[in-house]
């Protein structure tokens, strides 16, 4: 007991003494089997606390088939450094390791009730799941204390949880709330692994707090190399490495569990990504543009230490170098040209991305070589034909050229794919609005009854989408009472 306190309390905890049951000052006698259950039960309840913290577990969301698989994630209870470099890092590649350091100050930090107590009036930014792979568009925070005592607890008529979680920012903004506020934060004694330590790109990275509630989590996205320390609750990851994605894609606009009631079923045994429980107390590490996906199994605690800076020769490096050739204010033709070819280097490094080949075709629109732009959006569709801004951005380009009827195509394949013009971040009326002033006679006149009525429809399941959709975020502003 001691040594489970130790891990999950302060010392000064692990040094009380265990009391089974009291007895009555006056008598003599036993308990009664009453009272003894009833002392046995609060001391099982405070043991539990001390396990997980305080935070709520939800085996129902665990019990799922899912969930409960095989994990085929590398997994270690130990690693030292040169063999974490040597068959890892080195290769590129995933593994969960059993923390080695105690930090027994931050797991004590990090209860719900001492988050309640030093930390429950600090805003911290709230985003919804499908959001996140967007890059994030609620614009919500609410304090620690609103977060854990009205919006987790939170339940919609058919009982479930409102699909909101906290995340900090990558600049650590939480923590600078709490230092301002405080003095002082959750992390204020926290001693990253020596794993973490040895890999330069971690240099002076702030640990992002993350605190989730049942079924909320991340769509598919990569970025650079990162580590994730679970200090509370269950956390299911799904992984594909560089090359691996399949073409059924995903929605960023979504999140996981929506992919995983729709796509999933329909991938082969060899199509499924790398999956795993993440457990308390355990440290998983991505390499860079490892796409990533997480569902929180309960109420859960964790950070990610991000990487400041890509692996280098990494595909990652190379699509974010590109930016400042093809994006930059000072780009040129020639930049445009460089910037290119890297991210064409990228693509050998990552052929399954379609952001890159995206990327690639919008850098070719800088040039107006609009074969290479239809050549290189048609790969990014075909690669991944849930993101509704490829179908965008290509349909875009055509009006651009005059290429009414090519520009309504496109349109017309999202049909096939189901939500894919529910993404806030598509902005499908501008897209609408710009093809009805361009019918002409030129759609043929046919056509151009059928043509209205289809944008029409689409305009209408648009805005049914965006009703419905803020909707949820004021229901969130209203859960949120104190917060912005």
């Amino acid at each position: 007991i001691g040594v489970a306190m130790l891990a999950f309390g302060s010392e000064e905890q692990a040094q009380m003494p265990v009391k089974l049951y009291s007895r009555h000052p006056d008598k003599d006698d036993p308990p009664s089997k009453k009272s003894f259950l009833s002392e046995r039960k609060k001391l099982r309840q405070e043991r539990e606390k001390q396990r997980t913290g305080g935070w709520d577990e939800y085996p129902q969301v665990e019990q799922n088939p899912i969930f409960s698989g095989k994990c085929t994630i590398p997994r270690r209870e130990y690693l030292s450094v040169e063999e974490f470099e040597s068959q890892f890092r080195s290769k590129g590649l995933p593994v969960i390791v059993k923390t080695s350091l105690a930090n027994s100050e931050t797991y004590a930090a990090l209860t719900k009730a001492a988050l309640l107590q030093h930390y429950g009036d600090v805003l911290i930014s709230i985003d919804q799941s499908g959001n996140y792979g967007r890059g994030g568009n609620t614009g919500l925070t609410g304090s620690v204390k609103e977060l854990i005592n009205e919006v987790m607890p939170f339940r919609r008529k058919d009982n479930t949880p409102l699909d909101i979680f906290a995340f900090d920012s990558k600049e650590g903004k939480f923590l600078d709330e709490c230092d301002k506020a405080k003095g002082h934060h959750p992390f204020s004694n926290y001693r990253a692994e020596p794993l973490v330590a040895a890999v330069p790109q971690f240099n002076q990275s702030r640990p992002r707090l993350i605190i989730g509630g049942p079924t909320t989590g991340t769509p598919f996205h990569e970025h650079s190399l990162t580590f994730n320390h679970l200090f509370y609750g269950k956390k299911f990851w799904h992984l594909y490495g560089p090359g691996k994605l399949t073409n059924y894609g995903y929605n960023p606009g979504l999140s996981h569990l929506a992919w995983l009631k729709t796509t999933f079923p329909r991938l082969k045994e060899q199509e499924q990504p790398l999956a795993c429980v993440q457990t308390p107390g355990e440290l998983l590490y991505l390499p860079d543009g490892w796409s990533h996906a997480t569902v929180n199994l309960g109420e859960t605690v964790s950070i990610a230490i991000l990487g400041k800076s890509a692996s280098p020769g990494s595909a990652t490096e190379l699509f974010i170098q590109s930016f400042a050739l093809t994006r930059g204010e000072l780009s040129n033709s020639a930049g445009v040209r460089q910037g290119i070819a890297m991210l064409e280097q990228a693509h050998q490094l990552d052929p399954t991305n379609a952001h890159i080949m995206s990327e690639i075709a919008n850098a070719f629109a800088i040039l107006g070589e609009a074969d290479r732009v239809e050549e290189w959006y048609d790969r990014a569709i075909q690669a991944n034909p849930q993101v509704c801004l490829f179908y965008k951005n290509l349909a875009s380009f055509f009006l651009t050229m005059d290429r009414v009827d090519q520009a309504l195509e496109v349109l017309v394949q999202t049909d096939n794919v189901p939500h894919v013009r529910e993404d806030m971040a598509c902005e499908i009326p501008e897209l609408v609005e710009a093809l009805q002033h361009r019918l002409t006679e030129e759609v043929g006149k046919s056509k151009l009854k059928t043509t209205r009525k289809f944008l029409a429809r689409v305009r209408k399941e648009w805005d049914d989408a965006t009703r419905r959709f803020y909707q949820t975020i004021q229901t969130n502003k209203q859960t949120l009472k104190g917060g912005t």
